[in-house]
């Protein structure tokens, strides 16, 4: 199995992560400030630089005001299409 940090399916929650950042109208120093995180948080996230596991995903999702559920869903959807 390769590390997880290279697959498709990371580079599917990075882009999906600036598309729900995007949508909400923050910045990634925004988001990151809204999370608590350190200003390169979500702009690593973005860039494929880190994994982000599920609670991650989650308080991103969240402080964006989109459904996890919803947006877990279309990444599965997208990841059987690999």
């Amino acid at each position: 199995m390769r590390k997880t940090i290279y697959s498709k399916q990371n580079e599917l929650v990075a882009k999906m992560i600036r598309e729900i950042r995007e949508k909400a109208g923050l910045t990634s120093r925004e988001l990151s400030r809204k999370l608590g995180k350190g200003h390169s948080f979500i702009s690593n996230c973005e860039q494929g630089q880190r994994r982000v596991d599920l609670s991650e995903f989650y308080w991103i999702c969240d402080a964006c005001g989109v459904s996890a559920s919803e947006q877990t869903t279309e990444l599965m959807s997208a990841f059987a299409k690999l």
